[in-house]
């Protein structure tokens, strides 16, 4: 990560060449993300109190449970990415993203939410969806509530959170100090995105082979996220959480797919061999690349999850 701290040095000195350009653009730009963020979430009533949600499409209902640096924007994007048109995507904004974290913010009380949403919206049972930092949630609502589950998705999911190495600890502690500043990341976001790309489990090496398309759509990724700083309680949070090893995947009894990259060096491939090895009957798509956004295999994957709902009687709406 030496080119990324080469490319904050480098940024630094341009940016206070450039103080006033920078200051004006970087305080445009946030109050455009913030205006986008308030007019695109819906905050619904529900029995565990006021949840924000964004949904899109017609069809089978799908709880899209986006990842770190997420809210229901995040959650919106992945669910057109990986499911497309005919379902229902309903992305809520989990744990201190775009909101206060609650009093009890455990991945028990965030499953327990998510059925308060479904009931809310009366629908009795959807589709999960868990993407790398929702992977969590998404076992925990499967487990707990496999009567609101019609099956579970996990791409790209952390299975667990015990026995990180020294270089999980120390990639993480590289991103809090990047996402810790709007400013910083705003900056690296618009001038450095590579660098953060590959921080983010995209390596230079991949980004190599991508087209001029899917490094716009890398980019974008990693754009959306800001303003950061209204999605950093649910980083922490996130990061405090603890899913063991031991968490008795066995127990899940509903259909589920499993998908991941072997190249992923932000969520390592072996939490999906672990999660699939752990539920019965699960099923498990490897590809070869792509990174921890699957790039280069959109449209692939979204065809695979297409024909394993409608083998499943979840077909697309037409």
């Amino acid at each position: 990560m030496k080119l990324l701290w080469v490319a904050l040095a480098g940024l630094s000195v341009a940016l206070l060449a450039g103080g006033s350009w920078a200051a004006r653009s970087y305080r445009r730009e946030m109050r455009t993300a913030r205006d986008r963020l308030a007019a695109g979430g819906t905050v619904i009533d529900t029995a565990c109190g006021p949840i924000e949600y964004a949904e899109h499409g017609r069809g089978p209902p799908v709880l899209m449970i986006h990842g770190a640096g997420g809210g229901y924007d995040q959650g919106l994007m992945l669910g057109e990415t990986l499911l497309g048109e005919g379902y229902r995507i309903i992305a809520p904004s989990r744990f201190g993203y775009l909101n206060e974290l609650p009093a009890d913010r455990s991945l028990n009380a965030q499953a327990d939410a998510f059925v308060c949403l479904l009931d809310a919206l009366a629908i009795e049972r959807a589709i999960v969806v868990g993407f790398s930092a929702g992977g969590p949630s998404g076992l925990t609502f499967a487990h707990r509530h496999p009567e609101r589950t019609t099956v579970l998705i996990l791409g790209c999911a952390v299975s667990f959170t015990d026995g990180r190495g020294q270089v999980d600890a120390r990639r993480v502690q590289r991103i809090n100090r990047i996402i810790g500043n709007d400013f910083v990341y705003w900056a690296l976001s618009r001038f450095a995105w590579r660098q953060l790309g590959a921080l983010f489990g995209v390596t230079r090496k991949l980004q190599e082979k991508l087209t001029h398309e899917e490094l716009d759509t890398l980019r974008t990724i990693i754009e959306v996220m800001s303003p950061l700083s209204l999605r950093l309680d649910g980083i922490f949070n996130d990061q405090a959480q603890h899913m063991p090893r031991s968490y008795p995947l066995n127990e899940i009894s509903v259909p589920t797919l499993v998908f991941h990259a072997e190249d992923d060096t932000l969520v390592p491939p072996d939490h999906a061999r672990h999660s699939a090895g752990g539920i019965h009957g699960a099923e498990l798509i490897m590809v070869p690349d792509g990174g921890h956004f699957l790039m280069v295999q959109h449209a692939m994957i979204r065809a695979a999850i297409r024909d394993w709902l409608s083998d499943r009687g979840l077909p697309p709406e037409s």
